[in-house]
């Protein structure tokens, strides 16, 4: 009866602190997830002197961007036509996506800024007579401000990578990439928020530019090539054009090798 009644207690004062082992991580886990959320801010404001007007974007920063001093990687996200610089927040899911990626390692702690590009005029070039330069907006104020603003890595731009979205120039990033390549030049199908396409077609590219400041391009030759991409993409079916702009590639790189040694 002794023994019985020993095994009772014994039992009883197992089952209290499992009881007790569970609530406490419970609220761990819970505290845990709480601290590892980032932040969303969708309303932020540039006052643009290029434009002429105020212009909106987006930004995500990180779990720990309030309380690290290290710098971060930074990500511009551009959203496709119709959309403004909440799209990426409210229908990518940016903040959740992002915030589960850092956590489980698969992507480093990184800015994510959210341009918006559908206010007054649509799109992220300089229009043909110049009155619109949104190109000249994003590079030479969009960019320093958050470069000013923000913790971003060697506080440059050699680290910038941009995830566009092409489901509105009625091409897959697969077949995307594959012209490119004809035309010698290199990029990523990858995919988008909410895309309809498999991962083997996806409906976006990722571009980056940290291979090709290490050859030793600058700003102006950023704008040079963004045209290029864009013919590419505008006429990627023509087999004609895809050559004659790999010509205009190995004629710009000639002087620049990969390896210097």
């Amino acid at each position: 009866m002794i023994i019985l009644e020993q095994l009772k207690i014994a039992s009883k004062i197992i089952f209290m602190i499992t009881k007790w082992l569970s609530v406490c991580f419970f609220f761990l886990i819970s505290g845990f997830m709480f601290a590892q959320s980032g932040k969303v801010f969708d309303q932020l404001v540039l006052k643009s002197e290029i434009l002429g007007s105020d212009r909106n974007f987006a930004i995500y920063l990180p779990p720990d961007y309030e309380t690290s001093s290290r710098s971060y990687p930074v990500l511009y996200l551009l959203h496709g036509m119709g959309d403004d610089q909440t799209g990426w927040i409210q229908f990518g899911e940016v903040l959740r996506i992002t915030d589960n990626a850092i956590m489980t390692g698969t992507a480093t702690p990184m800015v994510i800024v959210m341009p918006d590009a559908n206010t007054e005029r649509i799109g992220y070039f300089n229009s043909p007579d110049n009155e619109w330069r949104y190109e000249d907006f994003f590079f030479d104020e969009l960019m320093p401000f958050v470069e000013k603003e923000y913790n971003i890595i060697s506080g440059g731009t050699d680290n910038h990578c941009m995830l566009i979205d092409l489901r509105n120039k009625d091409i897959s990033g697969k077949d995307a990439e594959n012209a490119l390549t004809k035309a010698d030049i290199t990029v990523n199908k990858n995919m988008v928020p909410f895309d309809d396409k498999s991962p083997f077609v996806t409906s976006g590219i990722r571009i980056g530019t940290a291979a090709i400041t290490t050859r030793g391009l600058k700003e102006d030759d950023m704008k040079a090539i963004v045209d290029l991409i864009d013919e590419v993409i505008q006429s990627h079916t023509d087999e004609a054009t895809l050559e004659s702009i790999a010509e205009k590639v190995n004629k710009m790189m000639s002087h620049r090798p990969i390896f210097t040694w």
